[in-house]
């Protein structure tokens, strides 16, 4: 299959798949941190370990921290799950995949590669060392490219592109 064929995801299609991959375990994240610091607080809550204060902050210290970590491995799971799909959890919801250049949709492990590998470990290094500057670069390229590629779908070798429907 040639690239001129191919039904390429938009980049406002892209944007809300990435805003939903972000948003869920960025939530879950902060719950966790608010968890934390409210069992830190208890600590500290007028020297009195027992006190009925101390005893509700640990309370809900410990809800926070048991609710984020079930919204991580629940995101987690899911995301395990439809990588095989070639796609992520906010992907699926939008209806876009990641496909090779010949139009074939990534088994699971060019989907690691391509999600943990190339984007998460490659190109999280050079938003860290370009200030972030890299990230919009990167994240923007699909605006002026032909194909709606990032860089990184570049360095993997693959598309976005909508699942057929039907």
């Amino acid at each position: 299959m040639e690239s001129t064929s191919l039904d390429f995801a938009s980049w406002p299609i892209r944007l809300v798949a990435y805003l939903i991959d972000d948003i869920l375990p960025t939530i879950g994240g902060a719950l966790m941190v608010i968890g934390f610091f409210l069992g830190l607080i208890s600590l500290f809550e007028d020297g009195d370990f027992g006190s009925e204060v101390s005893t509700a902050l640990i309370i809900a210290g410990v809800i926070f921290l048991v609710l984020g970590a079930g919204i991580l491995i629940a995101y987690l799971v899911w995301w395990l799950i439809v990588l095989g799909r070639a796609q992520t959890p906010g992907k699926q919801i939008v209806g876009i995949r990641a496909v090779n250049y010949a139009g074939e949709p990534l088994g699971w492990g060019m989907m690691f590669v391509r999600e943990f590998l190339v984007k998460g470990l490659l190109f999280g290094l050079l938003y860290g060392l370009t200030l972030g500057i890299m990230f919009f670069v990167d994240n923007l390229w699909p605006l002026w490219d032909e194909n709606n590629q990032t860089l990184h779908d570049k360095v993997a070798s693959t598309y976005v592109v909508y699942v057929p429907r039907g």
